[in-house]
């Protein structure tokens, strides 16, 4: 079953983040200026989503896991 991505606005990368996280994703880019930085924040997010579901042993979205 093939998840739902969102690509960024203007992000230069294809990094895919999962649909459902969009929202507070593009807060963070929002936030930031540099459309270099926009890109790398977005791949970024987009590995750790990617990494996290299967690394995370089931601790729950906290400070530690990240």
């Amino acid at each position: 079953m093939a998840r739902d991505h969102y690509l960024c606005r203007g992000c230069q990368t294809s990094a895919l983040v999962p649909a459902s996280l969009a929202p507070p994703v593009e807060l963070v880019l929002d936030s930031l200026a540099s459309p270099h930085s926009r890109s790398a924040y977005h791949r970024a997010l987009g590995e750790f989503f990617d990494w996290y579901p299967s690394n995370a042993s089931g601790e729950g979205f906290a400070r530690a896991v990240l």
